[in-house]
């Protein structure tokens, strides 16, 4: 829901007051213009979206207030830079960009679909350094491996089939397992080194999948909404309108055993609780403790400060990284700015209007504790001796700072 909506604080608040949504993402969409107002403390007008006549003016400084301290209460809602995302749409003649898909990685038009898939980069690495080579190959092959997918989709409505499979043929190809690179090359997630690399890899896959789709166009055909696009006057053939973006690959890494989208690893040692749709007692199934698989293989090649995780990272680190890779990625990019037990609500505050200036398309936060349900918990075993984190492996806790060690009967 837009910022200017009459209900948008029963919207911003529903979370706490209607437990029926707890599990849905929900975000608040805004304007440059309201948040330059929020800066400058303004008067802000709730348009009816019927009439568009004003329903009545509110602070723009208190209804953002009151977002950082929803979201900071309950982990929503997030915000969407819709200005932002309008800059990048390839196809303005056919509508402005002004909802997503439900993590907010792909901006969408009324009726058109995502067609997603993620390259684990923790696999392309070769004598502890990026496998550029491998990397191309990957990408080539991403794209050409999704826009086989939308060719040969089922689509439910003829709306859809028309603008994704006869129109745009938008795809999203984008990357897991960031984190799990950085601990295979030694570099620490909070560094200007994994900044620089990321904005590096970034543009490196966007410029590649941009000449995959391409060559793809010289063979199959452009999208059919080539001639209204922002690339009918290149003369450069294209398959798809928009190819990269960054999902939040919470299931599918699992799949794959690495790390999360461009998310540092939430602990080195967690407890995963699951859930399944029969489980009356609303008890976990299955919990399982699990320490990092990279973690595990390279934690006595480097030091202690590379394998930093989620909550060790300050909340700037987080937005610089999602800023990095939206530098170039011409979808979105979803990303949450993971925030201690203890961050404020100004922290959640000056971490939305960072993402904003940074040219972010959209940015959550998830504040430690927050939610009821977690999925994943940081192990609550700390080493008594030194107070640090203990490690479960083999059936025994172990402490890698002071050798302190205990096993289970």
């Amino acid at each position: 829901v837009n910022a200017d909506h009459p209900d948008i604080e029963d919207f911003i608040k529903m979370k706490i007051e209607d437990g029926t949504v707890k599990n849905f993402n929900v975000s608040v969409g805004v304007t440059d213009k309201f948040m330059q107002a929020v800066k400058a403390k303004k008067p802000w007008s709730l348009i009816n979206p019927r009439t568009q006549e004003t329903v009545r003016t509110v602070r723009a400084d208190r209804l953002f207030r009151l977002i950082c301290e929803l979201a900071w209460q309950t982990a929503d809602p997030g915000m969407a830079f819709l200005d932002r995302m309008e800059q990048d749409n390839p196809t303005p003649t056919l509508g402005k960009l002004e909802a997503t898909n439900p993590c907010g990685e792909i901006p969408l038009l009324p009726y058109e679909s995502c067609n997603l898939g993620s390259i684990n980069l923790a696999l392309h690495v070769k004598n502890n350094q990026v496998d550029w080579d491998k990397l191309k190959t990957t990408v080539h092959l991403g794209v050409r491996f999704l826009d086989n997918m939308v060719e040969v989709n089922n689509f439910p409505l003829d709306e859809i089939r028309r603008l994704v499979k006869d129109g745009n043929r938008r795809i999203g190809l984008g990357v897991m397992g960031l984190a799990h690179l950085f601990f295979k090359l030694g570099i620490a997630y909070n560094s200007e080194a994994a900044v620089k690399l990321s904005e590096k890899l970034a543009k490196f896959i966007r410029e590649e999948a941009d000449k995959a789709t391409e060559k793809l166009g010289k063979t199959r055909g452009n999208f059919g909404n080539y001639d209204v696009s922002i690339y009918a006057d290149s003369n450069q053939p294209r398959r798809n309108c928009a190819t990269t973006m960054i999902a939040p690959t919470g299931t599918i890494s699992m799949f794959a055993d690495c790390s999360s989208g461009i998310e540092p690893v939430f602990a080195l040692t967690t407890k995963r609780k699951t859930f399944f749709e029969d489980d009356r007692a609303n008890k976990p199934t299955k919990e399982m403790i699990i320490e990092d698989p990279v973690y595990r293989q390279y934690k006595n090649k480097y030091g202690q400060k590379v394998f930093v995780t989620a909550h060790e990272i300050g909340w700037q680190w987080h937005v610089m990284m999602q800023a990095a890779w939206q530098k170039y990625f011409d979808n979105s990019v979803s990303k949450t700015i993971n925030l201690s037990h203890t961050a404020t609500v100004d922290d959640v505050g000056q971490a939305y209007m960072l993402a904003w200036k940074l040219g972010c398309k959209g940015t959550t936060v998830y504040r430690d504790g927050s939610k009821q349900d977690q999925v994943l918990n940081k192990s609550a075993e700390i080493c008594p001796e030194c107070s640090h984190d203990l490690e479960f492996k083999e059936g025994c806790w172990h402490c890698g700072h002071c050798g302190y060690s205990r096993c289970s009967l």
